[in-house]
């Protein structure tokens, strides 16, 4: 399934499947609608506000809602818009149409350019939109993101998608069901299918390593590195002061050796006889 009308609820979008033709056309073709459109062509905005919207690129989420929805569907949404004229604008053509770059020839030569690239570009609806351009939607290519199958629709017929319509969630504010309107619609549109896997998204190349750049530093890193340890923010470790072991003094006794006295020896008196 690719079509999906919005309503609100609760002020959050919800997406609510349109299954058939007949119900698709009966919703552009309401009189509202159609009261909406003519108001919004003549610069209402209120009124374009207050248009049909739809999308053609993702399904609900599992509450009905449609933000933050991570499932595709099989189609793409794309948004051509009428680039702005130049300044200041060539004189009207005798005919009294627009200058040649803001009239309908651009319209016509886009208009031309789809629909020789239907077959390839599996084209499924196109429509005018309110005023500036066209909303066409195509088969998916499943390998490839949304926005690179945005590029490869735009390089097939030659014009840009608007890059600020880019995300699969993005609604469609619609048109009317008339011919002049609704250009194109094949009744595949709206055939149920299952979610498509979203492609694989590549790790980015790792950057080649130079010995020593691990350790490297700059000027202005030791600049901030220092002025961040200084600052009142850095996390410092807490001083732990151990307290100093004195080891107990030993006093030993002093050994002192015994005195020894020696007995004092004494020769014996020799006396001498006297002569007589």
């Amino acid at each position: 399934m690719s079509v999906y009308t919005i309503y609100y609820q609760d002020g959050a979008k919800h997406m609510r499947p349109v299954t058939t033709e007949t119900e698709y056309r009966q919703l552009r073709d309401s009189a509202r609608q159609k009261q909406l459109v003519a108001k919004a062509r003549q610069g209402d905005k209120d009124a374009k506000r207050k248009l049909l919207q739809f999308n053609y690129s993702c399904l609900p989420n599992d509450d009905g809602t449609l933000k933050g929805s991570t499932r595709l569907s099989n189609t793409v949404g794309m948004d051509v818009d009428r680039p702005l004229p130049q300044w200041p604008l060539p004189p009207p053509s005798p005919a009294g149409r627009e200058p040649a770059d803001a009239s309908m020839d651009w319209f016509e030569d886009v208009r031309q350019k789809i629909m020789e690239a239907k077959e390839k570009l599996s084209l499924m609806m196109l429509e005018r939109s309110v005023s500036k351009g066209y909303h066409l939607v195509f088969k998916r290519h499943p390998e490839m993101s949304q926005e690179e199958n945005l590029r490869w629709a735009s390089d097939l017929i030659g014009v840009p998608f608007d890059e600020a319509a880019k995300d699969h969630t993005r609604v469609f504010f619609t048109t009317t069901a008339s011919e002049d309107d609704l250009l194109y619609l094949d009744e595949e549109i709206f055939v149920a299918s299952p979610p498509v896997a979203s492609p694989p998204v590549a790790s980015p190349p790792a950057l080649p390593c130079r010995e020593g750049a691990a350790n490297a530093r700059t000027p202005v890193n030791d600049h901030a590195n220092s002025e961040f340890a200084n600052s009142e923010f850095a996390i410092r470790e807490p001083t732990i002061s151990e307290p100093a072991i004195s080891e107990p003094a030993i006093s030993e006794p002093a050994i002192s050796a015994p005195a020894i006295s020696e007995p004092a020896i004494s020769e014996p008196a020799i006396s001498t006889p006297a002569p007589s």
